[in-house]
């Protein structure tokens, strides 16, 4: 989606560096671009170790409050 914007702002003429891009997740291509792009951040290992944990103690019988988990994610500036 990211790499789309790019090229809509190419497509309509207009300057790449009039915008600044937020993407989701990591972009591996993000060294491509010439341009200020940041990405939020999450870790999926963290969040399937959590979930993994919360699904066997349910299996298991534990059946408490339902628990709320807050995952803050991280804003990583990664262009230029």
């Amino acid at each position: 989606m990211t790499f789309g914007v790019y090229l809509g702002l190419q497509e309509l003429g207009l300057p790449l560096d009039s915008i600044e891009v937020v993407s989701f997740g990591n972009l591996e291509f993000a060294s491509l671009f010439h341009h200020k792009l940041s990405a939020i951040m999450q870790n999926p290992q963290y969040i399937g170790e959590i979930v993994g944990d919360l699904l066997i103690r349910r299996l298991g019988g534990d059946n408490n409050e339902i628990e709320n988990r807050i995952l803050v994610p991280e804003l990583v500036p990664i262009g230029v």
